[in-house]
């Protein structure tokens, strides 16, 4: 019963990612039913056997890598434009994440470590909700981009060398967070503070590439 509750779990989370990468980009998940479906099945077994084997201080790092290849095989983005969509999403539910979790410990410190490495199940929930919070938002006030669409990679779309290097540095900042929680404890907020600042940084340049367009 537990394995069946975290991967109904690990489908919800990855389903709220998964709508609002292509909310972000104003794309509607009914129109990509298949690869939606194909993708929340891998990325929930990826989710579970990371759990399963106690591998949590890979999670920003395995699983970001898993959604590139999704998004990027099964949804026909551009190489450059799915790592944009994964490090954006993944970026802000990490951010939401967070602020959940402060939220739940009651602003404080040591219980927010235990709620972040212990209490998965809640965060799942929390993450969701406020994923598909966004989600709403996102479609209320016709937020997002559009210069990533689906099956266009014949024509590749250029990226500045300052976007390219944003996104290299964005990937790095991402894949220490976890690394930062159950290894080097000391950099926590550093991490953090640097991924969420990264995240700032892509949405300007997003918004720059949007416009030029």
């Amino acid at each position: 019963m537990r394995q069946l509750a975290e991967l109904i779990l690990f489908a919800m989370t990855w389903t709220s990612l998964l709508c609002l990468g292509l909310a972000l980009f104003r794309l509607k998940m009914t129109k990509y039913m298949p690869q939606s479906a194909i993708s929340i099945v891998l990325l929930s077994q990826v989710s579970y056997v990371i759990q399963k084997f106690q591998l949590a201080f890979l999670v920003t790092t395995v699983q970001p890598i898993f959604f590139f290849i999704c998004v990027w095989l099964f949804f026909r983005l551009q190489w450059i434009h799915a790592v944009v969509m994964v490090l954006l999403t993944y970026i802000m539910a990490l951010a939401f994440e967070i602020i959940f979790n402060w939220i739940l410990s009651g602003f404080n410190y040591s219980e927010f470590l235990i709620i972040y490495r212990e209490q998965y199940f809640i965060q799942g929930f929390g993450v969701s909700s406020l994923s598909f919070l966004a989600v709403y938002l996102l479609r209320r006030f016709r937020w997002g981009f559009s210069f990533a669409v689906p099956a266009q990679r014949t024509r590749m779309s250029s990226m500045s060398t300052l976007t390219k290097a944003a996104l290299a540095i964005g990937t790095l900042s991402l894949t220490s967070t976890s690394l930062s929680l159950y290894i080097w404890n000391k950099w926590i907020m550093s991490a953090y503070g640097i991924t969420f600042f990264l995240l700032a940084v892509l949405f300007h340049l997003a918004y720059l590439k949007e416009v030029s367009e």
